[in-house]
């Protein structure tokens, strides 16, 4: 049976919780999953953390591409961010 994959919106975050907007555009601190289910960390240079319910799970970005992979409960995740808003995207 083929995987299929599964797409999760991102929203970017500063400090103190509130959404990254146009009027109070900074760099964000975290992005937050739409639905609330995970946070993705972005403070450690070359590597994002993702952090669920079930731990937390680095990734480690693509040499040439703002993506980053790795695994996250046993499945594989792409994350592609930019200033306002990201992609999480994985397969099960």
């Amino acid at each position: 049976m083929a995987k299929k994959q599964h797409t999760f919106q991102l929203e970017a975050v500063l400090e103190d919780g509130t959404p990254v907007t146009s009027q109070n555009f900074k760099e964000a601190d975290r992005f937050e999953a739409l639905d609330g289910s995970f946070t993705v960390s972005t403070d450690l240079g070359d590597k994002v953390i993702v952090i669920g319910k079930k731990g937390s799970y680095p990734l480690h970005k693509h040499k040439s591409q703002n993506i980053y992979s790795g695994t996250c409960n046993g499945f594989k995740v792409h994350v592609t961010l930019k200033k306002m808003v990201g992609t999480l995207r994985t397969w099960y």
